[in-house]
């Protein structure tokens, strides 16, 4: 396993620090967001260890399912559970946004009536429909389109299910088709095949037409309305198409209501890249995470989807997690 000198880390830390202050989004006497006002679990920052790491890291970095990949150390390959979405796609969120961006592109007809057909969106109609309200105007270079979408048990594909009504605003470009989109939930009933979520806060950022590019900005608070909630604050994701796969940074902060928050952020020298053909023994990346009281972790993604490896120190010493461990 590589090694970072301790430098880089107290640099990032302190850098952190200074930009996160106010207790992570809610601070300076400011009216907290909404995703804010709806986060009840512990709110202090977490002490990395062997026992929650795997929680804080794979959760901040996809979703609660990640959690549930046991070591190497512990059982054979044979029980591993395997992923069940994109390392890259948290809770899904960026499928849903790209999903949103694309049937806004194409149904955009510059007049005021529905521009969402439900036989079109669902996958499930009749049983799921949606309705919208959504108006579009044109200054000849930009068309603007806002309004709310209303989901009923529909189901928009790779496995997520909505419930509930979404805010949206977004402004496409006429001659690129890039678009700049916010989506706002307060809540929204969500379900990706293994969890149910409702959904408080917002969604926004740019996408271009050809998804070349991607620029996203997560501040979304989840309850899975059974004890756990999670909470994805200032969460900033960038991806860019290299043909062959997507190259990506991630950073944030990471809630859960059962440990506080840990801070991340990719090494800008070792971005995270996922190949379109999933055989390729490509996969890449690094990332930082940050607890309290100096504790951190390092998460390797491996040669295959499958593989990760967590290199964690606190003030008891070193530990190493994930199936790395043999």
């Amino acid at each position: 396993m590589k090694v970072r000198q301790t430098c880089r880390f107290l640099c990032v830390v302190a850098g952190l620090v200074l930009s996160a202050c106010g207790g992570g989004g809610g601070g300076g006497g400011e009216t907290p967001a909404i995703a804010d006002a709806a986060y009840d679990g512990i709110r202090d920052q977490a002490y990395l260890d062997a026992a929650n790491a795997e929680t804080l890291i794979l959760g901040a970095y996809g979703s609660p399912d990640f959690a549930e990949i046991v070591p190497l150390a512990a059982v054979g390959q044979e029980n591993l559970v395997t992923l069940n979405a994109d390392f890259s796609d948290p809770f899904q969120l960026v499928t849903l946004f790209s999903q949103t961006a694309e049937k806004l592109t194409r149904d955009r007809q510059v007049q005021t009536q529905a521009l969402l057909v439900p036989a079109e969106e669902c996958l499930n109609y009749p049983e799921g429909t949606l309705t919208d309200n959504l108006t579009e105007s044109t200054d000849g270079t930009t068309d603007r389109v806002s309004g709310t979408i209303t989901y009923i048990n529909c189901d928009v594909g790779d496995g997520i299910v909505l419930d509930g009504n979404v805010q949206i605003s977004a402004s496409i470009n006429v001659n690129t088709l890039d678009m700049n989109l916010s989506m706002t939930m307060n809540p929204l009933g969500y379900s990706d095949g293994f969890e149910t979520y409702s959904l408080i806060g917002s969604l926004a950022g740019d996408i271009t037409s050809n998804l070349m590019v991607f620029d996203l900005t997560i501040n979304m608070t989840l309850d899975t309305l059974t004890d756990a909630m999670y909470w994805l604050n200032d969460y900033v994701i960038h991806e860019t198409d290299e043909f062959t796969g997507i190259r990506s940074t991630v950073s944030g902060r990471f809630y859960d209501s059962g440990y506080g928050y840990v801070d991340f952020e990719t090494d800008p020298l070792q971005t995270i890249y996922e190949p379109y053909n999933t055989s390729e023994s490509t996969y890449d990346g690094l990332l930082y995470f940050y607890g309290s009281s100096g504790s951190q972790a390092n998460l390797w993604l491996g040669v295959n989807q499958e593989d990760y490896c967590i290199n964690g120190i606190n003030q008891s010493g070193a530990f190493d997690l994930g199936t790395c461990v043999n």
